[in-house]
């Protein structure tokens, strides 16, 4: 199941910011963190050693419960129920983070190892209806960043907004535990309640949030002021119905006269390479759409094997934060002489990711190829160059909403088709 996707700021791949407030540890939490330490340690290096010799020394979760089970039996000092709670949300998380660990020393900047649960409902996300906070993240190097905020959610009613870092959730570090646990633990049961902890401009930020039901929309559309112009903005290509509604996009909106469209792929941090062709096969002429080259040496060039006939005069507008697929659609639009790209220069990934599920029932996310527009020419670490350049600024941007009169860089983009 190959996968795009992911990411954000280049301010966030430096560490976290140190904290605003010492927390008072004590001497039963620091020996705990010492045994916790030492734990690692042998978890990283059998971790290691598990790729060599799959389960010489069992498993790290068995490993987890005989150390809190040792900790209980033998540590001499009395252990409160503010250390208990601390020394459990640290044990439930050794496992991924050992994992974890290898594929930072592969340099892997994507790979991640996920339980079964936690792929599953991430899985579920994909389909737009899932029990969380109302955000939409985007993740590399082991950050968590928030890229838009659901506009009738609870986390923009708590204050989040987009920028912020994730930096913990119910106290643990997202350093800690891995963005996989992290995010497993954002989610929970409606009505209950998650603490997240955020980094903004250096200051870190404390948010109790209720959970609630989520409902996302991949694509929202509008006709613009001037009668001609159909606006569609692509939120995310993780979304099983994105196809679809672009589709419905498109019909509904040449029914209402338009004549030529500006697709808005800002913020976009990609999804699904499926879905990406898929609608590609909507806008291009007969030919290549992308090239994919693996890992293992193949290659695997996936077409459009009939012309769309989309004779539309076409304006992309993208950002910094534009990533992966929406980076491919600008590219292959471009490409085919279709389309002028408005914006900033975009994230720069052309990696493809791959979900390998283990004996357990666990996922391996992992690199496994590169992929390329029609022209063939890569931009991994470089990004998409646009056309037409707009100053970085601060963006009023709402998740769900197109609003052409507070939105300088939409209304800059669609000037572009006057010209």
């Amino acid at each position: 199941m190959p996968i795009f996707g992911i990411s954000f700021l280049c301010y966030i791949m430096q560490q976290p910011p140190q904290m605003v407030q010492k927390r008072q540890v004590s001497l039963s939490t620091t020996i705990i963190l010492i045994l916790v330490a030492v734990f690692l340690t042998a978890q990283f290096t059998w971790a290691v050693g598990f790729i060599h010799r799959r389960g010489s020394q069992g498993d790290l979760s068995r490993r987890a419960n005989e150390i809190r089970q040792l900790i209980d039996r033998h540590f001499p000092g009395e252990i409160d129920q503010e250390t208990r709670e601390y020394l459990e949300r640290h044990l439930l998380g050794l496992e991924q983070y050992a994992l974890n660990s290898i594929f930072s020393i592969l340099g892997d900047r994507y790979a991640e190892y996920m339980t079964a649960e936690q792929f599953n409902a991430m899985m579920e996300q994909r389909t737009g209806n899932f029990v969380g906070i109302g955000v939409s993240i985007n993740s590399a190097d082991g950050a968590i960043v928030i890229t838009d905020v659901n506009e009738d959610g609870p986390a923009m009613a708590a204050g989040l907004q987009r920028g912020d870092i994730i930096y913990a959730v119910n106290g643990v570090a997202v350093s800690q535990t891995g963005v996989a646990v992290a995010l497993d633990n954002i989610r929970g049961a409606i009505g209950t309640t998650v603490e997240i902890t955020i980094v903004r401009d250096g200051e870190e930020m404390l948010f109790p949030i209720v959970r609630e039901q989520i409902t996302t929309r991949p694509i929202v559309y509008a006709m613009a002021p001037d009668g001609e112009t159909g606006i569609v903005r692509i939120q995310t290509f993780a979304n099983d119905h994105v196809s679809n509604r672009f589709r419905e996009a498109l019909y509904s909106l040449q029914s209402q006269g338009a004549t030529r469209f500006l697709f808005d792929l800002r913020y976009n941090g990609g999804g699904s390479l499926d879905m990406l062709v898929e609608i590609m096969q909507k806008l291009l002429p007969e030919g290549p759409i992308t090239t994919v080259r693996f890992g293992d040496g193949t290659e695997e060039v996936r077409n459009n094997y009939a012309d769309a006939n989309f004779d539309f005069p076409i304006v992309v507008l993208v950002n910094q934060h534009s990533a992966s697929a929406s980076e491919l659609f600008a590219a292959a639009l471009r490409d085919y002489d279709m389309a002028v790209i408005v914006g900033q220069t975009t994230y720069g990934k052309g990696s493809l990711q791959r979900f390998f599920r283990l004996s357990n029932g666990s996922v391996i996310r992992l690199t496994a190829g590169m992929y390329y527009p029609p022209s063939g020419v890569g931009y991994d670490g470089i990004g998409v160059i646009p056309d037409v350049f707009i100053e970085c600024g601060q963006e009023v941007l709402r998740l769900g909403r197109i609003e052409v009169e507070t939105d300088t860089k939409l209304y800059t983009a669609l000037q572009q088709f006057a010209d």
